[in-house]
């Protein structure tokens, strides 16, 4: 080959390889790549090396110090910020408990688009103190970002009970004399067992769930789509305690009160190898006597007062039955497969009775009447499922697969007479 060839040759690669590597490498705010630049990275405490969640992730511009944009970090600490324009970039990161940290020249290009901060170490903000030992209880009820978490075991007034005395004082959480529980002023919030759905109400559900069982409740008034949109209002769900020991574990627990009220509560559980089984049965036998008075003055005219005058007597029952059982398999570290069967039975009795005088001054009339309200609601439900779990705490990775099932029927009556006395 000559030199005038090889000239040539050397012309048409150069112009070839020029044209490819543009055609590879479209600007950043070109209409061939409208997403822009993307910042990532993953924060991790300085001692204890875990990933750190919810920690805030601020852009700012170099040029002016103005804020552009901002992210915060996912639960295994990683975090993205996209959509970034072509500039030069400074990123302030905080979080509560932790030494601010500044990130000085990232600089987002058309050559260089994607700037992988890499691992970050956030430096706790504490001086260790020698010689000094601080010992707390966990609060009753703990305020997280997406829900409220009530600790149970620190509840001592919901010993011996169900749910629903665990709830009784929580904020956005009412209930009433019957036992029927609001979220935030509704009836309409779905309640989970452990991320599994109840075949029963809302309330009927916390009812018969004893509290000695119950671990932490979670209380979720802006659920996430990986919920289920049936709880309107909110979703209140239920963890219960795990069963990890090895061997034959168990618990016993029985209260009385007055009105000739009654609490039983069994747990047994078998853990071997990767087999645990466990079953339950719960008792609960309460009592609601109760009573009062009205008075009540009509001014009918200037020359005519009505009066209403009634005594009431009240009577409640409420008694309920669970039985429970199933199987647990710890197929490794990451996979769960769980079998449970559930049957619930639960019977409600009233009778309310109501006597009513009604007369004028001058009198005009003078009456006595008496009405007495009387019912019950009967019902028995099963249910099972069929749960696998994966869970990476390192990776901060949870996949659930549901089979589940229930069937039940109930029983309501209602019977209700006034009469002239």
């Amino acid at each position: 080959m000559n030199n005038s060839n090889f000239k040539t040759f050397l012309t048409i690669l150069t112009v070839f390889i020029f044209v490819n590597s543009f055609a590879q490498k479209a600007p950043i705010d070109s209409p061939n790549n409208k997403k822009g630049g993307i910042i990532k990275g993953k924060l991790i405490s300085a001692k204890a090396k875990k990933p750190i969640e919810y920690a805030t992730i601020a852009l700012y511009s170099v040029a002016d110090s103005s804020l552009i944009t901002g992210t915060i970090s996912k639960s295994n600490g990683s975090f993205k910020i996209e959509n970034v324009k072509a500039g030069t970039y400074y990123a302030l990161i905080t979080f509560i408990g932790f030494e601010h940290k500044t990130i000085n020249n990232i600089s987002i290009s058309k050559e260089n688009k994607i700037q992988d901060l890499g691992t970050i170490i956030l430096t706790p903000a504490h001086q260790e103190i020698k010689g000094v030992e601080i010992v707390a209880e966990q609060a009753t009820v703990e305020y997280k970002i997406d829900k409220k978490v009530v600790n149970v075991a620190n509840n001592l007034d919901a010993a011996g009970g169900s749910a629903v005395d665990a709830l009784e004082n929580v904020p956005s959480v009412s209930v009433d004399i019957d036992g029927n529980v609001s979220l935030r002023g509704s009836e309409s919030f779905q309640v989970l067992i452990n991320g599994k759905p109840s075949p029963l109400s809302a309330s009927d559900a916390l009812q018969q769930i004893p509290a000695a069982a119950i671990k932490n409740i979670e209380i979720i008034t802006n659920p996430s789509a990986k919920y289920d949109p049936d709880g309107m209002t909110g979703i209140v769900n239920v963890i219960l305690k795990d069963n990890v020991q090895q061997g034959v574990n168990g618990l016993i627990e029985a209260s009385a009160g007055s009105f000739d009220s009654y609490t039983f509560n069994g747990l047994l559980n078998y853990r071997k190898n990767k087999f645990n089984y466990f079953g339950g049965v719960n008792a609960r036998l309460r009592n609601f006597p109760g009573g009062g008075e009205t008075q009540l003055e009509n001014f009918v005219n200037p020359d005519t007062i009505m009066y209403r005058d009634g005594e009431l007597d009240r009577y409640r029952k409420r008694d309920q039955y669970t039985f429970k059982g199933g199987i647990d398999y710890y197929y490794n570290k990451k996979n769960t497969i769980s079998v449970e069967g559930a049957y619930i039975f639960h019977k409600n009795a009233k009778n309310y009775s109501t006597n009513t005088h009604e007369y004028t001054l001058p009198v005009t009339s003078d009456l006595y009447k008496n009405s007495d309200n009387s019912g019950g609601r009967n019902g028995n439900h099963f249910k099972g499922s069929i749960l696998w779990e994966y869970k990476d705490k390192k990776k901060g990775e949870n996949l659930t697969t549901l089979v589940y099932f229930a069937k039940g029927n109930e029983l309501k009556e209602e019977n209700q007479m006034e009469y002239l006395t």
